[in-house]
């Protein structure tokens, strides 16, 4: 998904994201459990509950739910390590962003 290494600016996280899953994105809604680690400076969250509605800006949504967890390593208040976990090979979750990159592109057909 773009989103990889050190070496990157971190002016740039937010346009990617922006293009990415916050463009395919209308809505998240959880139930995190927050576990902060002041000893190696570490936030854990654990989401059994983690629906996201999937949509890219069209007029009809797809939820789709799956645990995720994400790891944020914090050092003098910023953030320097960001990981996310959840199963990529969700039949649901593939099937939405499927449908959703369809209409996209028929909208972009169509356009044009």
């Amino acid at each position: 998904d773009g989103f990889w290494g050190p070496e990157e600016p971190s002016s740039t996280l937010t346009d990617k994201f922006a293009q990415t899953w916050g463009f395919m994105v209308e809505k998240v809604i959880a139930h995190p459990i927050v576990l902060v680690s002041t000893t190696d400076d570490r936030i854990e969250m654990f989401s059994p509950t983690f629906v996201i509605q999937i949509n890219g800006g069209l007029p009809v949504s797809y939820p789709v739910g799956q645990p995720v967890s994400f790891t944020m390593t914090v050092k003098d208040g910023k953030a320097t390590n960001w990981v996310g976990l959840w199963d990529q090979g969700d039949a649901e979750m593939n099937d939405a962003i499927g449908k959703v990159t369809a209409a996209l592109e028929a909208a972009k057909t169509s356009d044009a």
